[in-house]
């Protein structure tokens, strides 16, 4: 700031001297030293120096005033060990890997459309912060073969304790100082969705309390700029990635597709004015960066060589399970006869 207050008086003191020069015909630096201090010319350079100096000792007040937040603010805030972030990964680990690899797709997402690419980072960090109040209730922190809680629960129950983690990370965020435009992450990123899986559940059960879809609906608002919804597509995109098999660019591009198409037809985008021709470029960069994030790998030696002996199992197992194509004759010698006895207890058609 200090240098464009600089450059801006500089740039008013030529424009100074061309209309004195337009107006009296000449522009003398002898009369403008003459006059020191009182220099008009000293004036407007040394006040574009002041401006830069001002703007720069009041620039946090008024980032404040007008809700934003600045760039340094928001460096502090991606250091992973920020106390919010640290409680996450000891908390509710399997969201947190979950935040950290969307905050990469989010952050390349945004940069594409020249949307504000660090601010979606940090808000890709913080925005699920309120499931360390009951981690458990989300799959991806259960460890393997661990019981979920939702098998206890009626829908509505596990819906309001999934929903709630909109809420309490909203909380928690603001309680922790964390500036609104980041916290604005925690309360859009589900915006007005329906819980389909236990409105279904709810639904095959008969629906025995007549409950409308309202009570599994999530009680956020609609992303409100376009790195919010960025966020919001994200969430489902990262997800579902880790299902497509094999991770081929043709199908992140159709599973990325699908997704925008489900939100912008329950009208979840209607409010972040992103553009067609930006929904095209997020599709395009997404699948890219999917593409590089599940790329293959040269395999190592050892893993080529358990690779071949387990190809070297699966025959050997395959052949010995295999029928005989013609049953052995009864003329054979004896030494048939028990190879035929052998044959015969395990004989059967392939399917």
């Amino acid at each position: 700031m200090m240098a464009s207050g600089f450059g801006g008086g500089l740039i008013a003191a030529t424009m100074y001297a061309a209309i004195m020069t337009a107006f009296e015909g000449q522009f003398s630096p002898q009369r403008e030293l003459y006059f020191g201090l009182q220099s008009p010319l000293l004036g407007i350079v040394g006040g574009g120096a002041l401006a830069g100096i001002l703007a720069n000792l009041l620039r946090q007040f008024a980032v404040r005033a007008l809700g934003s937040v600045g760039r340094d603010r928001l460096m502090d805030l991606t250091d992973l060990e920020h106390p919010l972030l640290r409680k996450m990964a000891e908390e509710a680990p399997g969201s947190w890997e979950h935040a950290r690899a969307m905050a990469n797709l989010a952050e390349a997402a945004a940069a594409a459309i020249g949307a504000d690419a660090l601010l979606t980072r940090v808000g890709a960090y913080f925005h699920d912060l309120g499931k360390t109040i009951q981690p458990k209730y989300f799959v991806e922190n259960l460890a393997a073969g661990e019981r979920s809680p939702h098998e206890d629960l009626e829908p509505e129950v596990s819906a309001d304790a999934i929903m709630a983690h909109v809420v309490q990370g909203t909380k928690v965020l603001r309680d922790g100082g964390i500036p609104e435009p980041v916290v604005e992450f925690a309360y859009t990123h589900h915006g007005t969705q329906v819980i389909e899986y236990f409105w279904h559940k709810c639904k095959s059960r008969g629906n025995p309390k007549n409950l409308t879809e309202d009570f599994f609906r999530y009680p956020g608002m609609k992303p409100q700029t376009k790195e919010t919804a960025i966020l919001m597509l994200v969430d489902s995109i990262e997800a579902a990635s880790r299902t497509i098999q094999p991770p081929e660019r043709g199908k992140f591009e159709e599973m990325i597709q699908r997704i925008i198409f489900t939100k912008l037809k329950t009208g979840q985008l209607d409010e972040a004015g992103l553009t067609m021709e930006e929904l095209k470029i997020l599709i395009v960069k997404m699948a890219d960066t999917l593409v590089a994030m599940y790329h293959g790998r040269i395999k190592y030696p050892w893993q080529e060589k358990d690779e071949r002996a387990s190809r070297r199992a699966s025959k050997s197992a395959f052949v010995a399970a295999a029928p005989l194509s013609k049953p052995p004759s009864s003329s054979s010698s004896g030494g048939g006869g028990a190879a035929s006895g052998e044959s015969g207890k395990g004989s059967s058609k392939p399917n």
